[in-house]
């Protein structure tokens, strides 16, 4: 297993919680330069966009697979305040949580 996919199922894990660039480099032991060095080349994306991505994805599952309420859902993926999880989700989506669902079910 490599530092990154370490780094990857770290963040799946962990999805609910706080994920900083602290918490990351406390945890994995090395550097911010070396984080930001392995995301870019395994992800392809700074680390806060790829934890941004995860969360998406997630809520995305989340929304076309359960009936959970949105206010448990951006909780599950780590966002605590509902309004900045609607945009949040629009930005990436183009659309709100609640339409995103509706089109996708």
């Amino acid at each position: 297993d490599t530092t990154a996919s370490k780094i990857d199922d770290y963040i799946h894990t962990h999805i609910s919680e706080e994920i900083s660039v602290k918490v990351l480099c406390e945890a994995f032991g090395i550097s911010k330069n070396k984080l930001y060095e392995l995301s870019h080349e395994w992800f392809s994306m700074s680390i806060g966009e790829y934890i941004s991505t995860i969360r998406i994805e997630e809520a995305k599952r989340l929304l076309t697979t359960t009936d959970l309420p949105i206010n448990q859902i951006c909780a599950m993926v780590g966002v605590k305040d509902y309004n900045y999880f609607t945009k949040f989700f629009k930005s990436y989506e183009g659309v709100p949580p609640i339409k995103y669902r509706k089109n996708h079910i």
